[in-house]
């Protein structure tokens, strides 16, 4: 995580926390349940404990509805996840179930939330006054703009910068491919950052490709996910000893190659059906496609994640901007939420594409 990354972190999680004011909400419900067990028998303490929790809880789901789950993810950097990101509410819930005759157990568990939460948003505030201070400020985009932060996990490249070059270059075709499908031109990649011991690439590009590329994204999870359940059931199956190595490939693993290619091929007529007038370029493309929703698919099995932000151009929610950019909006503000990765699989099942495309 560079500097500006680690800034653009810190503001998200404060803009979050002041936006809801959890702090303050978890301190009136401490202040009401207090209240309860000094004066047990003042029912209304009793219901105004509930209602103030109540309230919190819908803040604390507000808060995190906020983030995208890269977002939450990258949040671990920070060791945000455990002091300030954990769902306190939750826990407060089960200390309230557990102890229904000592609420001074649950009082004493909300002090320790309240106290933790605390010294973590003190280093928050100290550490975005610090950055601000030596001039790190975050990369705003502006009204019209987005980009996409892609994760290469090391597996792909095993810390070597020949194969890192190598994953860039598959990286640079599976967009133009995109690019040239999405907007009908093969337009330039910005690189707006780079950060992180697993390297982040940040790019810059039009809001019609990315918005090509979340659905090309959401479609991987997906797949995986369904490909998933015959996963599950070859793990048991490589556990029985009549099931040879033999067995288990005929069986399942080519079932999966089954399953992936008809996803693929679905998706590619999905994405780019037929033209009255072909062309040898379309050909072409469509050749590159399959190769790219390949090469994204096996990517997202090795740990690949992406993380996706733009800003509506002006005048979008009126009706100002183009249809093409509206409806790259639609699919973005509908998509990004949903990118949520699953853990990278230790031993992967679809084979790495080449680097290139294949030959028509």
């Amino acid at each position: 995580m560079n500097t500006e990354w680690l800034r653009e972190v810190v503001d998200r999680l404060l803009d979050a926390e002041n936006k809801q004011n959890i702090q303050a909400k978890l301190t009136q419900v401490r202040d009401h349940l207090q209240q309860m067990i000094q004066t047990p028998q003042q029912p209304q303490h009793q219901t105004q404990f509930a209602a103030s929790l109540d309230q919190a809880r819908k803040s604390f789901r507000e808060f995190l509805d906020a983030f995208t789950p890269p977002e939450l993810k990258s949040f671990e950097e920070i060791r945000a996840s455990q002091a300030f990101i954990s769902n306190v509410i939750a826990e407060i819930d089960e200390s309230v179930r557990q102890n229904p005759m000592t609420p001074q157990v649950t009082l004493n568990k909300i002090n320790e939330l309240l106290s933790k939460r605390d010294a973590y948003l003190k280093g928050l505030r100290e550490l975005q006054t610090r950055l601000r201070e030596i001039g790190i400020e975050p990369r705003k985009l502006e009204p019209g703009e987005a980009e996409v932060g892609i994760l290469i996990p090391r597996a792909l490249f095993q810390s070597h910068l020949a194969e890192l070059i190598t994953e860039l270059r598959a990286l640079n075709r599976i967009i133009r491919a995109f690019s040239e499908i999405a907007t009908g031109t093969v337009e330039p990649v910005e690189i707006h950052q780079i950060s992180t011991s697993d390297p982040v690439f940040v790019f810059g590009l039009s809001m019609c490709t990315i918005a090509f590329f979340a659905r090309v994204i959401k479609w991987a999870l997906d797949t995986w996910r369904q490909v998933e359940e015959i996963r599950k059931v070859r793990a048991e199956a490589q556990r029985i000893p009549a099931f040879t190595e033999k067995d288990i490939k005929d069986t399942f693993d080519n079932k999966i190659e089954q399953a992936i290619n008809a996803a693929i091929d679905a998706k590619a007529r999905e994405l780019m059906p037929p033209s009255e007038k072909d062309t040898g370029r379309q050909n072409e493309l469509r050749t590159e496609l399959r190769w790219a929703l390949d090469s994204v698919l096996a990517r997202v099995e090795r740990g690949m994640t992406v993380e996706i932000r733009f800003v509506p151009p002006a005048g979008a929610s009126a009706g100002g901007a183009a249809p093409t950019e509206t409806q790259a909006v639609d699919t973005l503000r509908r998509i990004a939420p949903q990118l949520e990765f699953p853990p990278a699989e230790a031993a992967p099942i679809r084979a790495l594409p080449s680097a290139e495309p294949p030959a028509p």
